[in-house]
């Protein structure tokens, strides 16, 4: 499978392919509720200085205002959400 990240008009967007051998499909609800299958990667992402293994679905993103969400099944238990802050991990990369 091959799959291209962020869309044409983020500023860290490379235009090119990512290929992967190592992918799931699953069925999903999106945000209307509708039922949909979607491919699945598993990858690691790095927040705040730690590392963690994370299930990403691959869906178009163009349209929507934010180019990746992480899930409830990540957040639960490791994080605790303050919708006030704006780029927390990006602050903490830069001081440490």
């Amino acid at each position: 499978m091959k799959f291209k990240l962020l869309d044409p008009q983020h500023p860290e967007y490379a235009d090119r392919y990512i290929y992967s051998a190592d992918f799931n499909d699953k069925t999903v609800r999106n945000s209307g509720g509708q039922v949909e299958h979607r491919y699945t990667i598993s990858t690691r992402v790095v927040l705040s200085g730690k590392s963690y293994d994370v299930e990403f679905s691959l869906a178009d993103r163009e349209q929507m205002r934010y180019p990746v969400l992480l899930g409830r099944k990540f957040l639960r238990n490791r994080f605790v959400v303050d919708v006030s802050k704006k780029n927390i991990s990006r602050k903490f990369k830069m001081n440490h």
